[in-house]
């Protein structure tokens, strides 16, 4: 399989690291949707981040559709999901806001940065904030506190997309996601970040994870796949 995106974005870095615990052997390919975008589109016509080709040389996109997929195909030892109604609502209420967080952020960027400062729709701008502390507060109430990075050796769905999420969202907008205002998130995601697969794919743009994988292969499989 071919992983095609930056890992700048969220949803690129949230199906590159749930591939490696899925113990999904992949090659990274570190296209933007904005300087590649006519090598992008010979793969994706539509130029969307992630696209996942697979071996058969088709292609999906959006990292929702690609880790259900991935989700569906994975043996049960593997799957990223709770299979108990009760923690699997737990689960997808996390990743919904936690992917809801994402959205508004990027909204707010793309509107502050991308549009002239005197087409700026304040209102809007002030309907997205509400919308991403909102779901922030929501997470920062609901999300459990684990002691230390021993609590994670299952690692979920929601631990993944909370981590990639916020990592983003803190990192784009320090002054509406500070870190003292969200603590629980803050503190939860340190430790999540710190576990190997993680760290060894952190949110840099256009990072060339082949050559650091080619090293680490085969101690992310005897870690996570035994």
């Amino acid at each position: 399989m071919k992983l095609i995106g930056t890992l700048d974005s969220p949803y690129v870095r949230r199906v590159a690291i749930s591939l490696a615990y899925y113990g999904i052997e992949f090659t990274h390919q570190p296209l933007s949707v904005f300087r590649d975008f006519s090598k992008f589109s010979s793969v994706n016509p539509s130029v969307k981040a992630p696209t996942l080709q697979l071996d058969n040389d088709q292609v999906i996109f959006n990292s929702n559709l690609i880790l259900a997929h991935l989700e569906h195909t994975a043996n049960d030892r593997a799957k990223l999901i709770p299979k108990s109604t009760e923690d699997r609502i737990k689960s997808l209420r996390i990743i919904a806001f936690s992917l809801a967080a994402c959205e508004k952020c990027i909204q707010i960027v793309y509107e502050k940065k991308l549009r002239p400062v005197e087409k700026q729709h304040q209102p809007w701008l002030e309907r997205l904030e509400i919308q991403l502390t909102g779901a922030l507060s929501v997470l920062d109430r609901e999300i459990s506190r684990k002691n230390g990075s021993e609590g994670f050796n299952l690692i979920k769905q929601d631990q993944i997309t909370l981590a990639t999420s916020w990592t983003f969202v803190s990192m784009m907008l320090e002054d509406i996601a500070s870190k003292t205002k969200y603590p629980r998130i803050n503190e939860q995601v340190s430790l999540i970040e710190s576990l190997p697969i993680f760290s060894e794919m952190p949110a840099d743009e256009g990072l060339d994870l082949n050559k650091k994988r080619a090293q680490k292969n085969r101690l992310w499989h005897a870690l996570y796949r035994s």
